[in-house]
């Protein structure tokens, strides 16, 4: 079975593990701001991120 497909959860056995590996884009974050209601520029202003004092610790 590929990993693409999964497993039904009869076929799960203990010490199976998965990995999902996602890169966020900044589509990914304008899209999340639209339907969260979240626009606050930290999260969507390059510039203004870079001048905050959470600049180290935001991924814009």
């Amino acid at each position: 079975m590929s990993a693409q497909s999964g497993y039904a959860f009869e076929d799960l056995a203990l010490g199976m593990s998965a990995k999902f590996v996602e890169t966020i884009e900044e589509r990914d974050v304008v899209l999340f701001a639209e339907i969260s209601g979240d626009t606050n520029p930290i999260h969507l202003d390059e510039d203004f991120a870079a001048r905050s004092a959470a600049a180290l610790h935001m991924a814009c």
